[in-house]
This record gives C-alpha cells, structure tokens and sequence, in this order.
C-alpha cells in the first residue's frame, strides 16, 4: 500500500512539473502602438507584443514611441470556438523606459492598495509620481 501511495505522489508530482512553464525574462526596445488603448502594442525584432501594465501609464503613451521595457513574456489564446485559436504573445511588463525615464512598475505599484488600478497620485508617470495633495483639499472644501 505503501509503494502505491509513493508512486502516486511521485506521478502526480512529476505531472505538475510539465503544466507550469518557466518565466522567461525579456528585455525588449521598439516602438509602442495604441491604436486600440486597453492594451497597448510593442513592435520589436519584426515581431508584435501585446504590453500587459496598469491602465494609468498605458494611457499616458503616445503612437510611434519609442520605448523600452523589461517584463515576462507569455502566451494567450485569442479566437471563436475550439478551432479558431490564433495564439498572441504577451508580456508583462516590469520596467518601462520613456524618454529615458525608468519606472519600475512592480516595485512601485504592487505592493499596498495600488496593484493595477494604479496608485492614489497623479496620472502622468513621465513627470515623476508624487501625491496630489492640493487638489484633493480642494475638492473636500
């Protein structure tokens, strides 16, 4: 009973091993398209990205820029049905670079009450983060 419990475990272990696939880090530079603003486009090395980052900084992007990141890269399914399945690569974006500007996104807004909704500051990353204290005391008058 003993072996049979073991060589269980042991099968079910070595499945889970295979359905998990290793994070690859990417490094990639090339020009941003946002044609569509809920996910932003990366053209890089003749092939097309899907950028996966808060909505607050995709926003802020501008068509043709020329930008620089840093995230994992993986793999959806988009399509009708069963058959229909077109496969689109996605990266998750860790570090963004804009006009020599670096924000480290999963340092700065994945802790605390940010994650991608975005944190309680102003929305344009390119001039720095910092809390919009006076606006909010205006509008609580």
């Amino acid at each position: 009973m003993k072996k049979r419990v073991t060589i269980v475990a042991l099968l079910t272990l070595a499945l889970t091993f295979g359905l998990f696939a290793q994070e690859e880090t990417v490094k990639l530079k090339g020009k941003v398209t946002v044609s569509n603003r809920i996910n932003p486009e990366l053209s890089a090395n003749g092939k097309t990205s899907l950028l996966i980052m808060p909505r607050f900084i995709s926003e802020d992007l501008k068509d043709g820029e020329e930008i620089a990141i840093e995230g994992t890269k993986g793999e959806i399914n988009r399509g009708k049905g069963f058959r229909n399945v077109e496969k689109i690569e996605v990266i998750f974006v860790k570090k963004l670079t804009v006009d020599g500007k670096t924000v480290d996104i999963e340092k700065e807004f994945c802790g605390d009450r940010n994650g991608m909704r975005g944190p309680r500051v102003k929305k344009d990353f390119r001039n720095g983060f910092k809390m919009d204290i006076d606006k909010r005391n205006k509008n609580i008058k």
